[in-house]
């Protein structure tokens, strides 16, 4: 049984000090590929080092909505070469967080309008986040128009999750899966089971019943709990997510 964490920062400074037992967990409690999302231009690159350090790993590079006010001519002509190296398989994490603001909303918009133009002159899908900013996010995807793309760690209501599912995205399922909370069980449960996948959002998200810090080796308590949800098996379930990361992330065939 292999699972595939769609969503890791295993670059974080909260690894620095135990990164090598992190990974040895990872891979004693079965998983195969980890997909290490940048958030700056220093988190990419170095997201890219450690998938070439490591077969199993990759990368994906960009700036997220806070750092948003760091996206210009030249961050954006980096991001866009960066995304040529053979192991980076997305453009992200980028998109659009009104709840924390930290950066102008007019400036969010611009960086993620920019990036999703990276990603469509490189070819490869993208890593979104969004957070109570659904309503302007529907309506820059469909200006961009490719419909390749996962809503990362998606939080928003059953109606907003079913509008980006019709603009052809995935939702991605992490910790907050476990929390108790209904809304996004019902998302689970109606989302087409091709369109799921699966994350930890490591050193963030952790699952209940853990603590602490979030890490990869936890992605099987979120299969556990998405098994429950649908209603099968582990097995399934960890099958099901694997095969789809693969497929969007355009992966080596199992």
């Amino acid at each position: 049984m292999l699972f595939l964490d769609t969503h890791a920062h295993l670059q974080h400074e909260q690894f620095r000090k135990d990164r090598d037992k992190v990974i040895e967990n990872a891979l004693d409690s079965g998983i195969s590929e980890i997909i290490n999302v940048g958030y700056d231009l220093e988190s990419s690159r170095e997201a890219m080092k450690l998938a070439e350090e490591y077969d199993f790993m990759y990368a994906a590079v960009g700036v997220h909505p806070h750092d948003a006010s760091t996206l210009n001519k030249s961050t954006a002509k980096q991001i866009e070469e960066m995304a040529g190296h053979e192991k980076v398989v997305a453009v992200g994490e980028m998109g659009l967080d009104y709840y924390r603001d930290l950066s102008p909303r007019d400036v969010q918009k611009k960086a993620f309008i920019e990036q999703l133009e990276v990603a469509k002159s490189v070819d490869l899908p993208v890593i979104i986040h969004v957070r109570e900013a659904h309503a302007d996010a529907v309506e820059i995807l469909k200006e961009w128009g490719r419909g390749d793309g996962v809503m990362h760690c998606f939080s928003g209501s059953v109606e907003q999750a079913d509008a980006f599912l019709k603009l052809g995205f995935k939702l991605g399922f992490g910790g907050s899966l476990t929390y108790g909370s209904s809304r996004l069980v019902s998302i689970a449960e109606l989302a087409p089971r091709q369109d799921i996948l699966v994350e930890t959002d490591c050193p963030y998200l952790t699952p209940r019943p853990k603590k602490g810090r979030n890490e990869p080796a936890n992605l099987r308590i979120i299969c556990e709990k998405l098994a429950a949800v649908l209603g099968i098996s582990l097995e399934d379930s960890a099958a099901v997510s694997r095969r789809n990361a693969r497929t969007f992330f355009r992966l080596f065939e199992a």
